[in-house]
Formats: C-alpha cells, structure tokens, sequence
C-alpha cells in the first residue's frame, strides 16, 4: 500500500528525533504521544484549527488523549479510529519477522496485562513503550490496519 503525502510527512516526524515522546496525553510539558506528533504534522501541513489549552503555565498545549478532539486530524491522515486502534490481535504483530525489541515489549506487556487484545497505537505509546521509531515501523509495515483504504 502507498502512504499519503501526511502519512509520510507523520512517519518521518515519528522517527526524525524533533519530537520527545510522553505517555498520556497528546501533549504535555514533557513532549507528545505519537498522535499528539501527527497533529503538529497535520497543522503544519493543512492549518488545520487544532484544540488547544492555554494557562499561566502552558500556551497552545493539545488537548486531549486521543483525536476525539482533534477530527481534522484524523479525517486527514484517514486513521480508522481516533485512538489508532485496529481489530488486528497482537498475537498476529508477534507472528511476524518484526524487530526484537518490538516483540520482547509486546510480550512482556500482554503477559502482565488485561489490556484489549488489539493493536492500538495509542497502547504501543502509552502502555508498551515503543519509541517514536518502533511505532513508525508498524505504521509503515502495517499501513492497512490503522488508515482507511481510500486514503493509503
């Protein structure tokens, strides 16, 4: 399958090191989620009107764990869901020739866990701890579990 223009333009963020990795949230103090990291592709791309927080302490902060609030974002990329859940098993990620330090996480997490059983790429970020690079290698070895035919 070929990836979008945005598709593309996330995976390259994901793994160009511009961007510090927190769990959570789209963005905190600390960094971003991998969603949070394609809003900011997103909005670079398209001015897409992103829904922001601002305070005393944090200006123009995302809001939110997820893109429910940020459907622009996901109608851009074509994410079949606003959380980057699939209804592929992890098991079938473990099937395949994937990297070491992917697989030794997955495992380690689905023993330890009664997490839903689907990939879900806020889980991988939040839950499993895969890096921005690790979750850009799903995305581009997997495109049609998370993006929406029409769109890849």
């Amino acid at each position: 399958m070929k990836l979008t223009e945005l598709q593309q333009q996330w995976i390259g963020a994901l793994k160009s090191g511009e961007y510090t990795q927190t769990t959570g949230v789209l963005q905190n103090s600390e960094g971003y989620c991998c969603l949070g990291v394609a809003c900011r592709v997103a909005d670079k791309s398209y001015d897409v009107q992103l829904a922001v927080y601002n305070s005393n302490f944090y200006y123009n902060i995302l809001f939110g764990s997820d893109l429910d609030n940020q459907p622009k974002v996901q109608e851009l990329l074509g994410l079949k869901h606003s959380f980057g859940r699939t209804t592929v098993l992890y098991e079938k990620l473990l099937e395949d020739a994937i990297p070491e330090s992917i697989r030794t996480k997955v495992k380690i997490v689905l023993n330890d866990s009664d997490l839903p059983q689907m990939v879900c790429l806020a889980d991988l970020n939040d839950c499993f701890e895969l890096t921005f690079f690790e979750i850009a290698y799903v995305l581009e070895t997997y495109p049609q579990w998370f993006f929406n035919e029409e769109t890849v």
